[in-house]
């Protein structure tokens, strides 16, 4: 009876693992989704960002060249 027991407990042991295991990789799936996510969001902010800057860069320029006629 104790060799079917610590069978049991192994056998018990070891679905556990494969769920933590098969759990994570799930937790990781969704961690690297939302850092693609996040990461796309700062990229196309930081280009809207500095086209931004840009425009703003010509029209004070621009002002300055008006401002010294």
């Amino acid at each position: 009876g104790e060799k079917l027991e610590q069978w049991k407990e192994t056998d018990a042991v070891n679905r556990l693992q494969d769920e933590l295991k098969h759990s994570s990789r799930i937790v990781q799936d969704q961690a690297n989704k939302s850092i693609k996510k996040t990461n796309s969001f700062i990229n196309s902010f930081a280009k809207n960002l500095s086209e931004e800057w840009k425009k703003a860069e010509k029209k004070l320029e621009e002002q300055k060249r008006i401002g010294k006629k």
